[in-house]
């Protein structure tokens, strides 16, 4: 499936529309973007909902378009978050739902609560997701998303080399 730059911007319209009609983001004080492809979607939501304080966090469970066990972090949170506000954790696409997984686990002391779970679909009331895509296999969904797609659908990006 390969998305064109013209469908790139209308997704990233349709998540800031849909981020506009939750009840949080008006106090998310950080995005913890996941470098690369969630780069350019958080630059959009930094400047639409006036969120100064964007993270980037290397990590990629891809090499060569091929999924791999381990996750590859070459680039930690250096950042001490303070639990108080949420926070929105962005990428393109959330694919099983691993990275998302371990980014939240990371997250965590700084927002513990009872309510903070791994197995499903609630997780931490402070720690917020959003996506373009999900896949239909993922373990979790981001509280945000736009499409789902099948999980064998590769996705090109117009960022991406063809």
């Amino acid at each position: 499936m390969k998305i064109y730059k013209e469908q790139y911007n209308t997704y990233i319209d349709a998540v800031i529309e849909k981020l506009a009609k939750t009840e949080w983001i008006k106090d998310v004080e950080n995005i913890i973007t996941m470098a690369r492809g969630g780069l350019i979607l958080s630059q959009y939501i930094s400047y639409e909902f006036d969120i100064k304080k964007v993270h980037s966090f290397g990590i990629s469970s891809y090499e060569n378009d091929q999924q791999q066990d381990a996750l590859n972090i070459y680039q930690e949170l250096t950042h001490n978050f303070s639990g108080q506000n949420p926070v929105l954790v962005v990428d393109d696409l959330f694919d099983t739902g691993r990275t998302f997984l371990y980014v939240y686990s990371r997250l965590y002391p700084y927002f513990q609560t009872s309510s903070f779970r791994f197995t499903d679909s609630v997780c931490n009331p402070k720690i917020y997701s959003a996506a373009m895509f999900v896949k239909s296999h993922a373990k979790i969904k981001p509280d945000v998303y736009i499409e789902e797609v099948p999980s064998d659908e590769w996705i090109i990006f117009p960022y991406d080399k063809t």
